[in-house]
């Protein structure tokens, strides 16, 4: 989270469907290690915070010191190697995810205010159950995967030159049929670059976040 509470369309969506949701903050997790008890844990919003040099205005929610970014990595390894779940959605989740070194993906990233309405193609199974090939997804400062030898891939964008529906994103041809849903094989970490909780206005979407969850 941040002062822009750019996650906060994600936690709604998740309410909505029904999971006991529960915010805490970078600083939060470093010190008091407030992964304990909790069963997932879904990253949405800014990656600056995982970082050392924040903003004013994220300063309260962020890491002060590389003694508390070292303790955030280990809180989270910590809680995925004691059974815990990893979600990361969005641009500044995925990027965020690399930074705590639980992928080893490339994390490609579209204009900031680049925005819209994409055909998908999913697998159909598992996280994107109930979704299926020439579907439709929706993406804000778009994001897509490379590099994915060590996941499983779920969803890419379709591979056609008319793959972006509808919106604002410049020089989108060079994202064409590559992944855009994907989970790493050996360690329980999702990254979906859908922005499928987006200011709880995608239902459609939702039902990724649900399946994530679930997902063994």
């Amino acid at each position: 989270m941040g002062k822009q509470k750019s996650h906060a369309g994600t936690k709604l969506a998740l309410k909505r469907l029904g999971f006991d949701v529960t915010e805490v903050t970078p600083v939060e997790v470093a010190a008091k290690n407030t992964l304990n008890g909790f069963d997932i844990f879904v990253y949405s919003g800014t990656e600056s915070l995982i970082s050392t040099n924040l903003s004013e205005a994220n300063k309260e929610f962020g890491l002060q010191n590389d003694g508390q970014l070292n303790a955030f990595k280990d809180n989270v390894t910590s809680f995925l190697n004691e059974g815990g779940k990893y979600i990361a959605v969005g641009a500044g989740a995925s990027r965020a995810t690399k930074t705590l070194g639980l992928t080893d993906d490339i994390i490609n990233v579209g204009g900031s205010n680049s925005n819209g309405i994409v055909k998908v193609d999913y697998e159909g199974t598992g996280i994107t159950a109930g979704y299926g090939e020439d579907d439709i997804g929706f993406v804000y400062r778009p994001i897509w995967f490379t590099g994915t030898d060590n996941d499983e891939v779920v969803a890419t964008l379709a591979d056609s030159d008319n793959f972006f529906i509808a919106g604002h994103w410049k020089n989108n041809i060079t994202a064409k049929g590559q992944a855009v849903i994907v989970k790493e094989q050996n360690k329980d970490v999702t990254l979906i670059g859908l922005e499928a909780g987006f200011r709880d206005h995608p239902d459609y979407l939702f039902r990724l976040l649900s399946n994530a969850i679930f997902e063994k």
